[in-house]
């Protein structure tokens, strides 16, 4: 059984480093792509609005589809399989649709890829649990993030490299776009590689763990978890109320070149990694609810920096600024 688990752990290491691969490939320059292909700030408002909704959805329904297939990793490994195939439509927008129309294609095919893979969320979190006793997870968790975090970054800086060399040659990029979620989709089908080869221990469904979403309304007012989602829901709210409109300031407005757009952006990702141990250690200090506290007071005011300087110096301090705080609540 340990020799099983050993050697699936090992296993999702290498789907979670393909994986993040997939995102420092994707989920940075899926909006520049959009505005490559025409998008106006609406479109990209869309392609960041309905995937995100579609998989919170559709996670909803991710426990019983599993009790259906009778297998957690079934519905993973078919979810992952699932998304790595909607990045072949996605990439073939551009050679094989009308242009009025390649936006919108962009929207519903973005839509359905993120959504089948957020169906792999839940199992895989459950098989995990299974995996590593609680006291340990703080641990592997932090080590493993590690790794994941540096090859997210490297992928980004690599990725935006490709679409700045591209653009060069072609004031759309589209040649770079269609390189990087090459890899993108190459990455995700490797991943199912590694999830078919990892152990799945028997699930034990206890009817005290079953509750419906009526349920979980009715405990929000006593419960501390039910006040957490409303505070999750919210920041999560006012950062897409925002965020998705970045890329489109950069690169429209300002005028950016991609290297400038990615540096600027991973910024704030690399501030996060950066930050992992520092905030940890507080938050075991002080407590988590002191840092979540401190965290929520200061990420407000990034969106509203922005508008005072263009200066490329300016929006990477900013950028810090914001990876530093939002640390906190991660």
């Amino acid at each position: 059984m340990d020799t099983l688990i050993k050697k699936s752990l090992r296993y999702s290491l290498f789907d979670g480093i393909l994986a993040n691969v997939m995102m420092g490939c994707s989920e940075t320059f899926i909006g520049p792509y959009a505005i490559a292909m025409g998008a106006n700030a609406r479109m990209v408002g869309l392609l960041a609005a309905f995937p995100n909704l579609a998989g919170a959805l559709i996670q909803m329904k991710s426990p019983a589809l599993s009790e259906r297939l009778g297998s957690r990793k079934k519905l993973i490994v078919w979810a992952v399989f699932l998304q790595a195939l909607m990045w072949i439509p996605v990439i073939a927008i551009p050679y094989l649709i009308a242009e009025q129309m390649r936006v919108p294609s962009l929207i519903v095919l973005y839509t359905f890829l993120i959504a089948v893979g957020l169906i792999s969320f839940p199992p895989w979190s459950s098989l995990m649990s299974d995996y590593i006793p609680e006291r340990d997870r703080g641990k592997y968790f932090g080590w493993c993030n590690r790794v994941l975090g540096i090859t997210n970054i490297a992928t980004m800086i690599i990725a935006g490299a490709v679409l700045h060399i591209s653009k060069r040659f072609s004031a759309k990029a589209i040649a770079g776009f269609t390189l990087i979620f090459s890899v993108a989709c190459a990455a995700r089908f490797g991943c199912c590689y590694f999830l078919s080869r990892m152990y799945e221990p028997s699930l034990v469904i206890k009817d005290e763990h079953r509750f419906t979403m009526r349920d979980f309304l009715r405990r929000i007012p006593r419960s501390n978890f039910g006040r957490f989602v409303i505070f999750v829901a919210l920041i999560n709210f006012a950062v897409f109320m925002s965020g998705p409109f970045f890329a489109v300031y950069m690169l429209r407005d300002l005028r950016f070149d991609y290297l400038t757009y990615t540096i600027v952006t991973m910024t704030s990702t690399l501030t996060i990694f950066a930050m992992m141990r520092v905030w940890g250690a507080h938050a075991d200090h002080v407590g988590n609810r002191r840092v979540l506290r401190l965290s929520s007071y200061f990420l407000p005011v990034i969106p509203v920096l922005w508008v005072f300087s263009h200066n490329i110096v300016y929006l990477i301090a900013i950028q810090i600024f914001g990876g530093f705080f939002g640390r906190g609540l991660i």
